[in-house]
């Protein structure tokens, strides 16, 4: 790829995943720390092992980021070079992790949207 248009794609690609991973980030945290806080109330009353929860919790915290730096990994020269006929598939599971994050970020933003243009009617 020609290296400036590869810059532009590049600039453009990190400029979407900044305002898209920010909008399902933030529904994230906020689900991942409800899901936690119930692990610890559940661990604190039945001794509920707290190994997932946290690392889920630590996945959580670190999915924007880690946006960024899939987004430029995958465009460096060397993964372009290494990975250039791999095929890429997502699993059923995967899929539907994915369309249940965006249903769930979609209601996160909305809901409160709609209550406060109910408020102003």
């Amino acid at each position: 790829m020609i290296p400036i248009v590869k810059s532009v794609l590049l600039c453009a690609i990190l400029g979407f995943w900044s305002i898209i991973g920010l909008l399902l980030w933030i529904p994230l945290l906020f689900r991942i720390t409800c899901v936690y806080c119930g692990a610890v109330v559940a661990s604190s009353m039945h001794n509920f092992p707290l190994e997932k929860p946290a690392s889920a919790l630590a996945t959580a915290t670190t999915f924007y980021s880690d946006g960024f730096a899939r987004i430029i990994q995958s465009m460096s020269e060397e993964s372009v070079k290494t990975n250039h006929h791999e095929e890429a598939s997502l699993g059923s599971d995967t899929l539907w992790t994915i369309a249940l994050q965006l249903l769930w970020s979609t209601f996160f933003w909305v809901f409160p949207v709609t209550i406060y243009l109910l408020k102003q009617s």
